[in-house]
């Protein structure tokens, strides 16, 4: 289970830094965070639980917060890029 819930939000999240600022990647991410966490609480003992919300955390925030400072660093400067695209 929590192979298959890393693979979806790694997933989840390519697709969102390709398409969402990092402002509404930021608050996507949040909703999805608690999205899981509520239905974790009714369906998991609290130690899976756990393990399942930092399998989340790791692939929506920890992962990507380099990309999302550099993003934000191209779109504050102005310039012109690529930067989707090789992504």
């Amino acid at each position: 289970m929590l192979e298959e819930t890393a693979t979806y939000y790694s997933q989840l999240t390519q697709q969102m830094l390709l398409s969402d600022s990092s402002e509404d990647y930021i608050q996507k991410a949040c909703w999805c965070l608690n999205q899981e966490k509520g239905r974790a609480s009714y369906y998991l003992p609290d130690s899976t639980q756990f393990k399942l919300i930092e399998v989340v955390r790791w692939q929506l925030l920890n992962q990507t917060v380099d990309r999302l400072i550099e993003k934000q660093k191209i779109l504050n400067s102005g310039m012109v890029t690529d930067f989707q695209i090789q992504r």
